[in-house]
């Protein structure tokens, strides 16, 4: 009895100890996605990294780990952004998203990659909380480029300048993860994908 104490006290401090080594003692976002290419004989999934055809037609699923408010931008080879994610046509609009719901996105179809050669950058924000920022951005309050590239770089820039962020590419998708002691830190990720 006294030995099965010590080993249940020991795997608590080891848990402690990698908890906070971890770094995520305060506020932790993460998230999940997968790209899925459309290929002659269906779809695969493929890494971010991948050098990509004119088009090739495409899908993204996001993952959140826990609820929030998911937005999903596109700064094409036009440098125009477009707003992926949400939609209108979806949940009435609301970036609200369940957590551990998979959100596909286009939500019917594929996107095509045009036929300018370039990097299509597809930047993912996540946060517990709406974002103000971005939320004006998907209601087309601001629609100049420069605009929105500054204000998703501030929101970049203050979640990561005192926390932590970790990617990880595993074989059918990518995590996210930042820690932050920000309460309201907002996750920004950018896939950045090349076309031929």
């Amino acid at each position: 009895m006294r030995r099965q104490h010590l080993l249940f006290r020991l795997l608590i401090s080891a848990f402690g100890l990698s908890v906070l080594g971890s770094g995520c003692t305060q506020h932790r976002l993460a998230m999940d996605y997968e790209i899925n290419i459309d290929r002659e004989f269906g779809v695969e999934h493929t890494k971010e990294t991948q050098v990509f055809h004119s088009g090739e037609k495409f899908r993204l699923r996001v993952t959140t780990h826990d609820d929030g408010y998911l937005y999903i931008l596109n700064r094409g080879t036009s440098d125009v952004f477009h707003v992926l994610y949400p939609r209108p046509e979806i949940s009435d609009g609301s970036a609200f998203v369940p957590g551990w719901e998979h959100v596909a996105v286009p939500t019917h179809g594929a996107f095509q990659f045009d036929m300018r050669p370039g990097v299509e950058d597809v930047i993912i924000c996540f946060s517990r909380k709406t974002v103000p920022k971005l939320d004006r951005i998907v209601h087309g309050e601001v629609d100049d480029p420069d605009d929105i590239a500054a204000a998703l770089h501030t929101l970049d820039v203050a979640s990561k300048r005192d926390g932590s962020f970790m990617k990880t590419h595993y074989a059918g998708h990518t995590q996210v993860v930042l820690c932050s002691p920000l309460e309201g830190a907002v996750l920004v990720n950018t896939i950045r994908l090349t076309h031929l």
